[in-house]
């Protein structure tokens, strides 16, 4: 995400359950609580690894978030969300985080991100695993896109879009750290 990304107002409606207000949502821009609406809510639940905690996206009433919330913390800390046969790529992992984030996400915002990654990130990064993605790769991409892009602009949008998606993965169990936390980016 952009450093200047608009994100939509987080109510906090009780101990581990948000309203995860769109940037268009109402309560967004006057930020009055307990107003109905169709955004989705966010789950604060057990994470993978222990002590963490992870945030899932809910769509319904508030009852029914009430009761995912329970069924969650009743099921405990979660396995994983892939078996290690199964290795994922950071071109799958995209298809999942934008499906996943356009409901909690501006729709400018996602559309950003999305050309940002097809143009910048996925032609040289988007084929790797997820565990390949190494800070060395993220840093050799950096080196390339500084060469060919024709603005400062379109590296630090591309950046921010892989260190978005990346830090999600982080957020979800993927991988453990984001290989793309504070690059250095080129002066103006």
């Amino acid at each position: 995400m952009g450093a200047g990304a608009r994100r939509g107002w987080r109510e906090v409606l009780e101990a581990g359950l948000y309203r995860s207000h769109r940037v268009a949502c109402l309560s967004s821009q006057d930020r009055k609580p307990k107003r109905r609406c169709d955004c989705p809510f966010q789950l604060q639940v057990p994470g993978f690894r222990p002590g963490e905690t992870r945030f899932v996206a809910f769509e319904g009433t508030v009852a029914q978030a009430r009761a995912e919330r329970r069924r969650l913390l009743a099921a405990g800390r979660p396995v994983g969300p892939r078996r290690e046969e199964e290795p994922e790529t950071l071109h799958e992992f995209a298809r999942r985080y934008f499906r996943a984030k356009s409901a909690v996400l501006a729709e400018h915002t996602i559309a950003g991100t999305d050309v940002e990654y097809r143009h910048r990130v996925a032609p040289t990064l988007g084929h790797l695993l997820l565990d390949e993605i190494t800070r060395e790769t993220v840093e050799v991409w950096l080196a390339d896109l500084v060469r060919t892009a024709s603005s400062r602009r379109m590296v630090v949008a591309g950046v921010a879009a892989l260190r978005g998606i990346l830090a999600t993965a982080v957020e979800w169990g993927r991988i453990p750290t984001n290989p793309a936390a504070r690059l250095r980016l080129p002066a103006i």
